[in-house]
């Protein structure tokens, strides 16, 4: 019972409390333990969004993750459209739109989706053949 309290907490900050706001002239983009608010006008690129959130390049070269937006690597090796997905083309658009240049420059190219959905498959396949190794040497031991 003493630890419901603090787990929930936990979960609240985790699942519940991250977001991101799209805004007129700026994102607020909140994560588990940190804020950021960010200018439309800074944002060089929305790449694709992974199973760690979705990324999202800043002018000055730097980065930034956003967590709401993420995506299974299960649904990333299908190519599947998500949520994350959604929202990645939605924060493109309105930054293409604010920044008065085409999509294509701003949105995550076809061929970084594809690299996405590669190392899904990637991490996928090397996640099956340990745990079959695992299963292997569990049956051998007896």
């Amino acid at each position: 019972m003493l630890l419901t309290l603090p787990y929930g907490a936990f979960i609240y900050r985790l699942v519940l409390h991250t977001r991101l706001e799209i805004r007129q002239s700026d994102i607020v983009v909140i994560n588990p333990f940190r804020t950021r608010r960010v200018l439309l006008g800074s944002i060089d690129g929305v790449g694709a969004p992974g199973y760690h959130g979705l990324p999202i390049r800043l002018v000055d070269g730097s980065a930034l993750m956003a967590v709401v937006g993420q995506k299974s690597n299960i649904a990333a090796a299908r190519g599947v459209r998500r949520h994350a997905d959604d929202l990645a083309d939605a924060l493109a658009a309105r930054v293409a739109d604010f920044r008065h240049v085409p999509l294509d420059a701003v949105a995550a190219a076809p061929a970084a989706r594809q690299e996405r959905k590669r190392q899904a498959r990637a991490v996928l396949l090397f996640g099956g053949i340990a745990l079959a190794v695992y299963a292997a040497i569990r049956i051998l031991r007896g």
